[in-house]
């Protein structure tokens, strides 16, 4: 399963950082699989995030895929952060996209059976893989936040 995820690279978008605080100013935090982090409720459209719209058919695009997004949100993880191991389930494939990652702000871990699979995330770096593949990411030892968009994708 872990031979199941796929890396892509895309330029990350002017002015996306600022638009995500403030973002964050307006949406209330929703603690699933982070800790001492902020992440946004799980986005049903576009409505609160018309400036992503454009990026997010980019991704599309990019993946080449048939599924239709079907819940976004973002993270910002401060110094200290972390997700705990979690599956996204309910849906086909899980995306990541990776918009600032200061050095050491936690690599995201897949595992499956006793396979694990670490990667080192930089910003531009696109993630696709089964809903299903438990991963986590490790705490962010950076004095810096870490910001990611992620989204699932199914029928």
């Amino acid at each position: 399963m872990l031979d199941q995820i796929q890396q892509y690279n895309l330029p990350v978008p002017i002015n996306f950082i600022d638009n995500i605080y403030a973002l964050k100013t307006t949406v209330k935090n929703q603690l699933r699989s982070n800790r001492l982090g902020w992440q946004s409720h799980q986005l049903t459209n576009t409505e609160l995030i018309p400036w992503a719209e454009d990026f997010l058919n980019l991704c599309l695009y990019t993946v080449n895929t048939k599924y239709l997004i079907k819940h976004i949100w973002f993270n910002i993880s401060p110094p200290k952060a972390y997700h705990n191991w979690h599956r996204h389930g309910g849906t086909l494939q899980a995306v990541v996209y990776y918009i600032k990652t200061p050095v050491n702000c936690g690599n995201i871990e897949f595992r499956h059976k006793r396979e694990l699979l670490n990667i080192e995330p930089y910003a531009g770096l696109l993630l696709t893989f089964p809903t299903e593949l438990e991963h986590r990411v490790l705490e962010n030892t950076s004095n810096e936040d870490r910001i990611t968009l992620a989204f699932n994708l199914g029928i």
